[in-house]
């Protein structure tokens, strides 16, 4: 009798240490890594955490690093289940390229899944006025400042832009400069003509619409020329129009539009998680567009961003479909980026 008891006890035991384990499995807290605090960035990541933590049955921190090459290897490395990287750092840790070849070395592909695009920055090439350019063509023999020492994503969307017309270095004059504020400062003074890439909202740029008088050109929207633009740099391409806070964009002008990635390790988010994750953003979404003002601009419908470079999470894709919003263009290129990873 008592070895009956026995054996009862410990099937008891066995039985409490799997639900505890279960219990402690769904209780864990879901880490997200991001930029410096103090950052855009990191306030970004802080609303979307704050909303998650309200709507979701699972503990959600914030956690802050010294900027993407910390990022993307804590995410790859499972030191972090989500990370929120820029269009082009995400492509790079993804493919384990550039700065990420040595943090990662080994890893063919990083095990990285999008569960949705973020606040996008809008760039293109910026002209001043007064050097009478106003489309792609006028940009031939013109002094283009298209080399930026200091940031190697400004030199690859200024030949992106390039591609996209039809041109490469050999059509402008090439000018090296060390940043994107230098560039700008370089057509304010009438050294040079064109800037390879720039954002409406920058300080420097407003000046230069004072002074001279600044043009954002616009992009060739045709599917093969954007993809020729994203071959390059991983973005969209949006229509904007004019706006009294979008200095530069003269009438409706084609964009590109990257954006920072909420991504996670495919092997530590579930389908599930994944699709509580994106439900209650999309479903929460005035809550979380007022928590931090570069948000203010993320509609839910902008979460299905087409200029991923790495595949959908399942799970995400689940909640899109039942929106609606995923369509056959985003369906495409997903299933061509997992042909890739797959070779």
């Amino acid at each position: 009798m008592c070895k009956r008891n026995l054996v009862i006890i410990n099937v008891l035991i066995f039985v409490a240490i799997i639900h505890f384990s279960i219990v402690s499995a769904a209780a864990k807290t879901i880490t997200i890594a991001t930029d410096p605090l103090g950052s855009g960035t990191y306030g970004c990541t802080a609303g979307i955490a704050s909303v998650l933590n309200k709507h979701i049955d699972q503990s959600v921190k914030v956690r802050s690093t010294n900027g993407a090459l910390e990022v993307g290897p804590s995410l790859a490395m499972g030191e972090a289940e989500i990370g929120i990287l820029s269009s082009y750092e995400a492509m790079m840790a993804y493919r384990t390229e550039g700065r990420y070849d040595k943090p990662l070395k080994g890893m063919d592909k990083a095990p990285f899944r999008l569960l949705m695009g973020g606040p996008p920055t809008l760039v293109s090439v910026v002209v001043r006025e007064d050097a009478g350019i106003k489309y792609a063509k006028d940009l031939k023999g013109k002094r283009f400042v298209g080399v930026f020492m200091g940031c190697k994503a400004c030199s690859l969307q200024g030949s992106a832009f390039l591609a996209n017309w039809g041109l490469s270095e050999k059509d402008v004059t090439m000018i090296r400069t060390p940043g994107l504020g230098e560039a700008i400062d370089l057509l304010t003074e009438g050294k040079a003509d064109a800037a390879g890439t720039a954002a409406p909202g920058m300080a420097v740029l407003r000046e230069l619409d004072a002074k001279r008088g600044a043009r954002f050109l616009s992009l060739n929207p045709d599917p093969a020329a954007v993809k020729t633009y994203q071959d390059i740099f991983p973005a969209s391409i949006e229509l904007i129009k004019p706006a009294p806070d979008l200095a530069g964009v003269k009438g409706p002008t084609y964009m590109a539009a990257f954006e920072d990635l909420l991504i996670a390790n495919k092997n530590l988010i579930s389908d599930e998680m994944a699709y509580n994750i994106v439900k209650a953003l999309w479903e929460h979404n005035d809550e979380l567009r007022k928590t931090h003002v570069n948000l203010k601009y993320l509609t839910s419908k902008k979460m299905v961003t087409k200029g991923s470079p790495i595949p959908y999470h399942p799970g995400a894709i689940k909640f899109f479909k039942e929106k609606g919003v995923w369509d056959k263009e985003v369906e495409a290129k997903n299933e061509l980026l997992l042909k890739e990873e797959k070779k």
